[in-house]
């Protein structure tokens, strides 16, 4: 049965079939178009509403373009405040063995030798056995022209600490700064630098020499 005016009540069981059998192609076309426009305008919806999320998604995620990045700031110690830093620690404590290397370094640096030099001196007084002040010490006085004072601190370093390939390369470089230069003794340190430290900065440099001497 169907009510005036009102919709479609379900049929089922076996009249339901007689009546979908009776009914033409053309009427079963048009029942289904309906249903056809429905889903495919379900179809669309989605697509939009997927879309509408992808970009929201992609706007969210995305860095403004507007937002800048933080600078990097750089701190720099100017070598007068590195200077007074470290006399400091001197006049606290006349022994600090570390701030008198750390301050003939930087005198070194800076074209100060001399007051290098003493520095160096006065920690060596401090630690006569310390190999590695006595190559610092030594180096100084190579890059100032005490070639003879050089040589008396680098070969006692070697002494101290024959593993250690730097009192024997600034050697070889003493060697090669004579006037004239003593190439085969120069060549000699060379050697030995390469053959206890041949991976070494000092192994790179010394082969260097080698072959600007051959």
């Amino acid at each position: 049965m169907r009510a005036s005016g009102g919709p479609h009540l379900p049929v089922t069981g076996l009249e339901g079939a007689r009546r979908m059998a009776r009914r033409t192609p053309r009427q079963q076309d048009a029942e289904r178009q309906p249903w056809l426009a429905r889903a495919a305008a379900l179809s669309v919806s989605a697509v939009l509403l997927l879309g509408l999320l992808a970009g929201a998604v992609s706007q969210c995620g995305s860095p403004s373009s507007s937002t800048e990045e933080p600078l990097a700031i750089e701190i720099t110690v100017t070598p007068g405040a590195e200077e007074a830093r470290l006399r400091q620690r001197l006049a606290e404590n006349p022994e600090d063995v570390g701030a008198m290397i750390a301050l003939a370094d930087l005198l070194s640096n800076t074209g100060r030798g001399i007051e290098a030099v003493e520095l160096y001196e006065q920690a060596i007084q401090l630690r006569p056995d310390d190999a590695t002040l006595r190559v610092a010490l030594g180096r100084t006085l190579l890059n100032y022209g005490y070639y003879a004072d050089a040589e008396i601190q680098l070969q006692r370093a070697h002494e101290l600490d024959a593993s250690d390939p730097a009192a024997l390369y600034f050697l070889g470089q003493v060697y090669e700064s004579r006037s004239p230069p003593d190439t085969q003794q120069a060549r000699a340190m060379y050697e030995q630098v390469v053959e206890i430290a041949p991976d070494s900065p000092y192994g790179r440099l010394a082969r260097q020499r080698l072959d600007a001497l051959q």
